[in-house]
């Protein structure tokens, strides 16, 4: 986050400097000059400031630093005693730009101050002093003498009895610091603070959370005076939550801020860290703006909710002071850009792009001429959403990255050039050489050097056989892998693939491109809305499609297996971030979503969110210490989300753990299915996935899993995907799908020729993004299809058919059917078959029934549907209309727990993802409440077909327990009876097994 620099020339001045004037005009015998003196230096202490909101008899704001440097120089050259030596030397240094040469002078100050204010007995002064030069030196990015003075702060205080503080300097009073108690309580909760942020700057991670009680407990002792600080310290406490995995648990700070406005403001920004942290940019943007109406009600009432234009031209004219006020709207304006940009809406929506120039226009108007850091945050953001740099844009970068005052805004800036940059790149190259010279921290000299090995990249003008060695040393400095760092890793990655490959070395590349594709795998996982997974599929696909056909040229099963379980799960984060947005969806199931999608990318969120607060740099080596002990905690924390989402929902709460990426191969999966057949797994992967991406010649990858003699075969290739396979049209041209030919690699077929009716080929359909397919009734010569041949089920994933294997559930008794028999009166004959064959059939016609605790759906044999249903392009909007009239979507779906088998023999009972994989629907929603198998349908189905078909199918059910070849036995036998109906596919063919892995 931006961070912002007082600069002299431009701070406020007019009201304090009369006062300084007033003040120097006394003689230097008057009482009161000394004392006025004190004040003036007491008023820029961020410890007075922030205890004394409402203080009265003093100039707005804080005095500029050049007039507390005055003020201090003449009481310490007027001095009346310890407190005004002590006055005078802290504030002589006041807040000097970091390019100051004189730190020796300044620091021996700092420490006489504190052994002047130790020696009269006053270790409470001495206290103010550390804590005041713990700011100024982390300010000044001298992180390490900052620390020293924070931790000798804390032992200050606590080494003996307190004394007066610095406030009995001045005969001014201010409200919240009138008595000695207050004064001594507010003076140890910063003493705690700075030790609170020293604790996590130097990497004391396991101190970290102790240290924040202490100051907690302060706080409370202080709540009915000053409840901003105990806001203050529940700050503390929710960052540290968020840094270590957590969503920051808020109850407590959303309590005080209901009680007093004042506080709302730091509440909203909380929230919008937590909607950040899980990556719902959207829910940021929302919580930045009430945090910016916030600050605007009381001031501005007329301007609450008014667009950034209206804002930036009634502000436009202010004063500096008058600005400066208006910080808390800044920040927001700021972030609100940077949420747009983040969520990837500035991309792909031009009047979301629009708006984010529109609030770094208002932010720009709010910081100008004393706003530094700030003000070069938008710069950089303004790059962000340029769709192209320059040769000035990248002279701009290049700027920022010498100038800003933090470190990371520095890195970030020079290698943004590096990747989006069109000219001067060898300058860029330079700089980065230049940078890699200095001091960073591992994760950002890791940022650098992948950079430079991407700008040096073979085939680019500025190549250098340095790449290889850059990209290497980056992988090397990130061997947690963290998610903060997921883009840098895939680069980093690709850029070894690319290099091995050009150097032909196919071992090397094939480790690279594994590397590249697991982490391509997380940062799809993470996305959460459809414009982020746009933009990570423009910039990783190329590494998708290129793993894919090295492992064709190489027939390497194990890594076509790994890109094909990352191309399927491109919609899985949106999947489960739209169902935990949905008004219908339970509450359990929203928490596990916000669970898992902060634990994907704990840390990767900057919590220092507050523009005009100071920049806190952290030393390489106690950055090293940190991320050691919180990646020890966020594992500990991801992998109870990840546990937790799966038993919540889950094959889809399955999905979304990264590890089980690694786990999921066709060759492993083939040896736990059951052997009462030939068996076969067949991947079916188009190129028209984003995830997958194709030049001009769209493809269908297959791989094709067996045991032939008892071993393993494989076989992958790819064939040309002709345009009638390119969309879903709704089932128009349904003809265009049935050729199996495009489907069936040769194995396949040659298996098929020789399976007979009565002993059927096993076959597990990985259909990823060919749902719309009925791939029973596909045509595989002869005049037959598929079902005559094949035993077969339909499946999301691999890593969805291993959960199935791994976590079975037996059947109950009876079974829980809504069939609407007015509506569709053919449904009787399904009624009649279940209340034979589950004579325990319990009926429901309403949502009420439905909720009804004793109903017990998950402990029946079976979960029936027979109601009219509608599709949606949102798969979670896939609706089902109750005999009651009453309708339920499939994220209301979620509500119910289910049995392991159930039957949607109903239209639109798919499933569906709009613009992307097909994942989300009701079959979705049964399979994350327990489900196992899942029989669905592809579109519309025929009343009375299917009500035969289905009839027939809970007879042979209860004699076979084996949904799987009672669907097949029951429809071949209609077709039997009804053999001039073959080809009439929507009659029979559009029913689909998903799931049933183990049958």
């Amino acid at each position: 986050m931006p961070q912002t620099t007082e600069t002299p020339e431009t701070a406020e001045t007019d009201a304090w400097v009369a006062y300084l004037e007033d003040t120097l005009a006394l003689s230097i015998g008057d009482t009161d000059r000394a004392s006025r003196l004190a004040t003036i230096c007491l008023s820029a202490s961020t410890i007075v400031r922030a205890a004394s909101t409402d203080d009265v008899g003093l100039p707005p704001a804080r005095p500029a630093s050049t007039v507390v440097r005055e003020a201090a120089s003449e009481l310490l050259r007027t001095t009346r005693g310890p407190l005004d030596t002590v006055l005078g030397l802290v504030g002589r240094h006041w807040k000097i730009e970091r390019e100051d040469p004189d730190d020796a002078e300044r620091r021996a100050d700092f420490d006489r101050a504190a052994v002047v204010a130790r020696e009269a007995g006053d270790h409470l002064t001495e206290t103010w002093v550390l804590v005041v030069a713990t700011s100024e030196y982390v300010r000044t990015q001298r992180t390490a003498t900052a620390d020293r003075y924070a931790f000798r702060a804390v032992e200050a205080f606590e080494s003996a009895t307190p004394g007066l503080g610095p406030i009995a300097a001045t005969d001014h009073v201010w409200p919240g610091l009138a008595t000695p108690d207050s004064v001594t309580a507010v003076i140890e909760l910063f003493a705690r603070d700075v030790a609170v942020r020293a604790t996590r700057r130097t990497g004391r991670v396991s101190e970290w959370d102790a240290a924040i009680d202490a100051m907690k407990a302060v706080a409370l002792r202080l709540v009915s005076e000053r409840p901003t600080l105990l806001v203050m310290t529940l700050g503390q406490r929710a960052t540290y939550e968020r840094a270590t995995g957590d969503q920051a648990d808020l109850t407590e700070m959303r309590e005080l801020s209901e009680r007093n406005v004042l506080l709302r403001g730091k509440y909203l920004q909380h929230e919008a860290s937590n909607a950040e942290a899980r990556g719902d940019y959207d829910s940021a943007l929302m919580w930045h703006r009430r945090r910016m109406d916030a600050r605007l009600a009381p001031l501005r009432p007329d301007l609450v909710g008014a667009p950034a234009r209206t804002l930036t031209a009634a502000f436009r004219d202010l004063s500096v002071s008058e600005r400066r006020r208006l910080n808390a709207v800044a920040n927001p304006a700021f972030e609100m850009s940077s949420s747009l940009i983040l969520s990837g809406r500035t991309v792909t929506t031009a009047a979301d792009a629009k708006a984010a120039v529109e609030w770094l226009d208002l932010a720009d108007v709010l910081w100008a001429g004393w706003g530094k850091n700030g003000l070069m945050a938008v710069r950089f953001n303004r790059h962000r959403l340029a769709p192209g740099l320059t040769g000035t844009a990248v002279a701009d970068l290049l700027d920022i990255s010498r100038t800003a005052g933090r470190p990371g805004l520095r890195v970030s800036a020079v290698v943004h050039a590096a990747l989006y940059g069109e000219s001067r790149l060898a300058r860029v190259v330079e700089r980065l050489d230049e940078m890699l010279d200095e001091k960073f921290t591992s994760l950002d000299r890791a940022r650098l050097l992948t950079a430079r090995s991407w700008l040096t990249r073979p085939g680019e003008r500025t190549a250098d056989p340095q790449s290889r060695l850059d990209a290497a040393e980056a992988l090397d400095l990130m061997p947690a892998r963290p998610a903060t760092r997921l883009r840098d890793i895939a680069r980093a990655a690709w850029v070894l693939a690319l290099c091995a490959r050009d150097d032909d070395e196919p071992e090397a590349e094939r480790a690279a491109l594994e590397e590249a594709v697991i982490a391509a795998g997380r940062l799809v996982l993470n996305a959460t809305t459809f414009s982020q997974r746009s933009i990570l599929a423009a910039d990783w696909s190329v590494v998708i499609r290129r793993a894919l056909d090295f492992a064709r040229e190489h027939d390497d099963a194990a890594l076509a297996d790994l890109a094909a379980e990352v191309a399927r799960r491109d919609s899985v984060g949106v999947l489960l971030a739209n169902a935990s947005s949905e008004a219908g969806a339970p509450a359990e199931v929203v928490d596990a979503a916000l669970a898992v999608q902060t634990a994907g990318r704990a840390g990767e969120v900057d919590d220092q969110q507050d523009a005009s607060a100071e920049s806190e740099p952290i030393d390489p080596e106690a950055d090293e210490l940190m991320r050691s002990g919180i990646d020890a905690r966020v594992v500990v924390k991801a992998r109870a989300a990840y546990a937790s989402a799966e038993r919540l929902l889950g094959p889809i709460g399955s999905l979304m753990d990264p590890r089980t990426l690694y786990e999921a191969g066709a060759t492993d999966l083939l040896r736990e299915l059951p052997k009462t057949q030939p068996t076969f797994i067949l991947q079916l992967l188009p190129s028209t996935l984003a995830m997958v991406g194709h030049d001009q010649n769209p493809r269908l990858y297959r791989r094709l899993t067996w045991l032939e003699d008892g071993e393993p075969a494989e076989y992958l290739d790819y064939v040309r995907l002709w345009p009638g396979l390119l969309t879903d049209t709704a089932l128009t041209g349904e003809d265009d799908w049935l050729d199996g030919t495009p489907f069936l690699p040769d194995p396949l077929v040659e298996a098929l020729e020789t399976a007979t009716a009565d002993e059927p080929l096993r076959l597990l359909v990985v259909a990823s993004g060919l749902f719309h397919i009925c791939f029973d009734a596909l045509e595989i010569g002869g005049g037959l299809r598929l079902i005559d041949r094949a035993l077969t089920t339909v499946h999301t994933s691999l890593a969805g058919v291993r959960y199935m294997l791994a976590n079975p559930r037996s059947g109950g008794e009876g079974s829980v059917a809504i069939l609407d028999e007015d509506t569709f009166g053919d449904t009787s004959f399904e009624k009649e078959s279940l209340e034979r064959w589950f004579p325990v059939t319990r009926g429901v016609a309403s949502r009420s029934e439905l909720d009804n605790p004793y109903l017990e759906i998950e402990n029946s044999s079976v979960f029936v549907m027979g109601v009219h249903g509608g599709d949606d392009a949102n798969g979670w909007h896939q609706v089902k209309i109750l005999p009651s009239g009453e309708s339920m979507t499939a994220a209301e779906a979620l509500n119910y727990r289910y049995p392991a088998l159930c039957v949607l023999a109903s239209c639109n009972s798919q499933m569906r993802l709009g613009a992307g994989v097909d994942l989300s629907g009701f079959p979705t929603a049964l399979f994350a409440r327990g489900a196992r198998t899942v029989i669905g349908s592809v579109g519309g189905i025929y009343s009375l077909p299917t009500a035969l078909i289905m009839s027939r199918f809970y007879a042979d059910l209860h004699e076979t327990g084996n949904p799987v070849v009672a669907l097949r036995t029951a429809r071949l036998r209609w077709l039997s009876e009804n053999p001039t109906r073959h080809d009439e596919v929507a009659s029979w063919g559009r029913l689909v097994i998903y799931g049933g892995a183990q049958y």
